[in-house]
Order: C-alpha cells, then structure tokens, then sequence
C-alpha cells in the first residue's frame, strides 16, 4: 500500500488525452452531488474504545470539460458521529489502482469497519459469507471514504459517454479527484489532513491532481 498526505485542494490543468478525446483531464474544481444518498448509522468497538460512526453511500455526478454529466461515481464513506470532527481529524481517501478496479476489495477485505469474516477466492463468491466488526480499521481516528473511479462497483457512464473516456490512468485520476474535492467541500473538510490511499499505483496517480 502507498500512503501520502495530500497538499491543498486546487485546481490543475493538464494536457488533453484520448478518451472523451478533447474534454479530458478536466480543470472542474469538483463534480456535482447526485440525487442518490443512502445512510445508515453504526455503533462497534475499535481501538479499545466504543465507537459510533456514520455509514453513507453518496452519488458524485462527474462533469467533462464542457460542463456536462459524464460519470456517475460512488463513495462509501465512513464518518465518526459520537465527537466533533477536531481540525487534526484526517479524512483518508482509498481506491484500488485502477483504471478498472473499484474499492470493494479495500473495503470489506482491509480498512474498512465492517469485513468480510474470510476473504480467499471462495469466501468472495459465497454470498452467505458473514460480515464482521474490523479489529484493524482506523475508524477511530480517521474518517474514511472507499471510491469506486468508473464503470467499478456502483459507478457507471451514463448513456451516450464513450466507453474509452475514463480507461486511461489521468482521465481515472481526474474523476476520483472531483469526487475528493465534492466530498471536502461537502463535509466541511477543506482544512482536514488528507491521506490518500491507494492499491497498487493509485495513490501515485492521483496525489498529483489534489
């Protein structure tokens, strides 16, 4: 696993690529919140302490250069709700390396609070495969935020987008990073540690942008 603490959320313009061909990467400061949220809330032991956390499914709507939709993404964010957020509270952003890999692995296989009790081949196939408290997240003393980059997990393009447009490393990249950008703004965060965490390179490919 990479591990970097990001610098100040700006806006960067980069060189166009093939893809949605002259519309990516984008300089958009962040996407758009979507019209689906789902939240449930939780309460478990982490880190020898009792711990009640926020568990929200929230819809990013990606926009290209021109200003139009072209990406739904998906975060899962976990949030601590019994204390205030401190301003030394870090939010840790986590996806897989992408393009093509969502955060589902990272999510019920290592950080986050709830985890599938096995997590061999079998396990995963097994939908009777129970789920269990995670004695090994960081929940305690960071919120955490799993994003799925497009066409993963419960991310899609909606129709009309080139299939191309986001399976190139900067074009992945710059949609995760609005999505961090939205989720900071959102939740009051901007002035938050960020840590970004990512599977394979996916760290290296977006610390870049934030």
């Amino acid at each position: 696993m990479a591990l970097a603490a990001a610098m100040p959320v700006v806006a960067q313009t980069k060189p166009t690529l093939p893809g949605d061909r002259s519309t990516w990467p984008v300089a958009a400061p962040q996407a758009e919140a979507g019209p689906r949220r789902f939240v449930t809330h939780h309460r478990d032991t982490f880190g020898s302490q009792r711990v009640s956390y926020g568990a929200t499914g929230g819809e990013k709507i990606v926009k290209n250069r021109d200003g139009k939709p072209a990406a739904s993404l998906i975060s899962i964010d976990y949030v601590r709700t019994d204390q205030p957020a401190p301003p030394t509270r870090p939010v840790v952003f986590i996806y897989n390396g992408g393009p093509g890999g969502g955060s589902n692995y990272l999510q019920l296989g290592a950080f986050g609070p709830i985890k599938m009790a096995r997590f061999d081949a079998i396990a995963q196939a097994d939908p009777a495969t129970p789920l269990v408290a995670n004695p090994d997240t960081i929940v305690d003393v960071a919120d955490l935020v799993f994003i799925d980059p497009p066409e993963t997990g419960f991310s899609r393009l909606p129709p009309g987008i080139d299939p191309q447009t986001f399976r190139n490393s900067d074009a992945d990249s710059a949609a995760c990073v609005q999505v961090i950008r939205r989720w900071l703004n959102d939740h009051g965060r901007s002035a938050s540690p960020v840590i970004l965490m990512g599977e394979s390179f996916g760290e290296q490919s977006r610390q870049g942008e934030v």
